[in-house]
């Protein structure tokens, strides 16, 4: 299989929900990544040379989280502005015109459009984080009931209210066929109970609770779907990826950036570190290669401190 026919299989995998990968980061497999779903293999990023898969990092890999918001109002606008901070994507579903800008939300995908009427591509999201705060609870009733009945599965669906205005939107939604263990999953009042009532704190308080639940599995790497999307097309450069660290350093494990004869895309964590991996990519000439760097003062100047290993893998 090769490199972006195995790409295309992690990212339908990842479509699915979370992933297991296996880094073999000794013998002769060094640099073999192995993908499984429920124990069953999905694909390899190439053949193996022997059985001896031993020495080998194991990880849970899923897309990085979504922020989907139903609603354009002001909690809407404070967590967009600490999803810009966190690098997540971000969706926005709301009628009004007037609110639904791309001056108010500039990077985030937005839809001008009744809850009972959203688009099919919104329910195509990789790992989704569902946030309902709409300005009447008609429309907090057709957006809960929109996410229960296309992402049921879905990481998380908060719902903002009162416990009251909450108790009458879970009565309809029973009215119309959702069960009563539906609605349970659901975040409701959402975010976590940290005392703030502004906009600013509300928001803080929804990140605080969705940071919680999407890294709370131990050893798990998110991907950034278009970062992935591009490798599936990408035919040259030297993909680099951090698979394991220890101490304190600028980026978690996972973290991905891709070096061509054109530039840099995606990031490592800067500094020194990054700095050595880029010229240690451009001299790649082996299919793949570990190696590691400390991120001391002895090694590369940099205060953090802790230690990471890189994978180079050379797509072509």
């Amino acid at each position: 299989m090769d490199l972006r026919s195995y790409f295309k299989k992690m990212l339908e995998a990842l479509d699915n929900g979370t992933i297991e990968r296996i880094t073999v980061t000794k013998g002769d497999n060094e640099g073999l990544e192995i993908l499984l779903g429920d124990d069953n293999l999905i694909a390899s990023s190439k053949a193996l040379v022997s059985d001896d898969i031993s020495s080998s990092i194991h990880e849970t890999i899923q897309a990085t989280a979504h922020i989907v918001m139903f609603g354009s109002g002001h909690v809407a606008k404070a967590l967009y502005e600490l999803c810009e901070i966190l690098g997540l994507p971000t969706t926005i579903i709301d009628p009004r015109s007037e609110m639904t800008t791309k001056q108010r939300f500039s990077n985030a995908k937005l839809y001008v459009t009744p809850y009972d009427k959203i688009p099919k591509e919104v329910a195509k999201i990789f790992n989704p984080y569902f946030c309902i705060f709409t300005h009447k609870h008609v429309g907090d009733l057709e957006a809960l009931e929109y996410c229960l009945e296309n992402r049921p599965a879905a990481q998380y669906i908060g719902m903002i209210g009162s416990k009251n205005k909450i108790a009458q939107v879970y009565e309809q939604a029973m009215a119309h066929g959702f069960e009563k263990e539906e609605l349970e999953k659901v975040h409701a009042p959402i975010g976590l109970k940290i005392g703030g009532d502004n906009p600013q704190e509300i928001a803080i308080s929804i990140m605080a609770e969705i940071i919680s639940i999407y890294s709370r599995k131990k050893h798990t790497s998110s991907i950034d779907i278009p970062f992935l999307q591009m490798l599936t097309e990408q035919r040259e450069g030297v993909l680099c990826r951090i698979i394991s660290k220890s101490g304190s350093g600028p980026r978690a494990v996972g973290s991905q950036m891709l070096v061509t004869k054109d530039g840099i895309k995606g990031t490592i964590g800067g500094g020194s570190l990054e700095t050595s991996v880029i010229e240690d990519a451009r001299k790649l000439t082996d299919e793949t290669m570990i190696k590691h760097y400390g991120l001391n003062e002895a090694d590369l100047g940099m205060a953090c401190g802790g230690e990471v290993d890189i994978l180079f893998t050379n797509l072509g």
